[in-house]
């Protein structure tokens, strides 16, 4: 696929994607749109939200907050920049340390803890994975359980839910039935 990846183009990428979608699939039901995200897909699902009324819930899986990222120590940063390097193969256009400016330069624009009050009355699942190394609910969660004051869950698991996806698959079904 063309073009240059950037967190900038997936946040636009993921309204492009909810705002064509129902003009694309005459069968999805336009007031009943839902996101769901997991890390970036998080980051993005919560944006995309915000940023957009018509989207009536938000499901953010292990969400990894690039605007509270910015404004960490050096040594997370450092960690976050050597994260951004590693596996970038299959991505066009940028570089480890092009994708860590632009969360610098973003950074507090990016906060998903102060989307809360975008998001007030709408359902919000937030979900962590007690023993992630990427997201640690320390950082990347809690503050936003404080901050949405919406449905939370910890799972005793990893970044990628190992062991527990059966438990997060019914979880946000669940909340999508509730919510939808």
């Amino acid at each position: 696929m063309g073009g240059a990846y950037s967190w900038s183009n997936v946040l636009a990428d993921a309204a492009r994607a909810v705002a064509v979608a129902p003009r694309l699939d005459p069968s999805l039901d336009a007031a009943r749109v839902a996101v769901v995200g997991h890390s970036l897909g998080g980051f993005a699902a919560l944006h995309t939200a915000a940023a957009d009324p018509s989207v009536r819930a938000v499901a953010a899986l292990a969400s990894f907050d690039f605007g509270a990222t910015a404004e960490e120590p050096a040594d997370v940063l450092q960690q976050a920049r050597a994260m951004f390097a590693s596996d970038l193969l299959p991505l066009q256009g940028t570089s480890g340390d092009a994708l860590f400016e632009e969360m610098m330069a973003n950074g507090s624009a990016w906060r998903l803890a102060d989307l809360a009050p975008r998001l007030a009355g709408r359902p919000v699942l937030l979900v962590a994975g007690e023993h992630d190394t990427v997201a640690p609910p320390a950082r990347h969660h809690r503050p936003l359980v404080e901050a949405y004051r919406q449905e939370a869950l910890t799972l005793p698991s990893d970044h990628a839910f190992s062991g527990h996806r059966i438990a997060l698959t019914r979880a946000v079904i669940e909340f999508l039935d509730r919510s939808m």
